[in-house]
């Protein structure tokens, strides 16, 4: 999750270890701290981390998988990193192998990120699919 804050708001952040509060509460508090960024981007910074931690289940990260035609996959190979950068994702392309491929003409590829990220990559990548028809 740093990563992911520093990359959409150009700031360096550290973040320290959770600590206990004694007597035990059900509060864990840790330390987050914005290094560097101009003054808007560590505000930004410090609005994410608030996203956070009100809305966790937004940030959770997971992946999703696709399977997309191998005539087709060409129109997505040459934008993989622009996807990546854009839409904050890893994108894994499945190898030619029996596990990978569903039929002779389907490859898996998977999406890694949040929710929303992964489901906005991939949509984009369903529009450009469906763009070349």
């Amino acid at each position: 999750i740093r990563d992911m804050i520093q990359s959409r708001t150009g700031t360096q952040i550290n973040v320290g270890s959770v600590t206990v509060s004694f007597p035990k509460s059900n509060d864990n508090e840790g330390l987050v701290t914005i290094k560097s960024g101009s003054m808007e981007n560590c505000d930004d910074a410090v609005n994410f981390v608030n996203d956070i931690i009100n809305e966790p289940a937004n940030y959770v990260r997971g992946s999703m998988a696709i399977w997309v035609k191998t005539l087709d996959l060409g129109r997505i190979i040459g934008k993989l990193k622009r996807i990546e950068r854009t839409y904050h994702v890893k994108i894994d392309v499945g190898e030619d192998v029996e596990e990978e491929v569903v039929e002779e003409d389907e490859r898996k590829v998977v999406l890694i990120g949040t929710k929303n990220d992964v489901e906005t990559a991939r949509n984009y990548i369903y529009k450009v699919l469906d763009d070349s028809l």
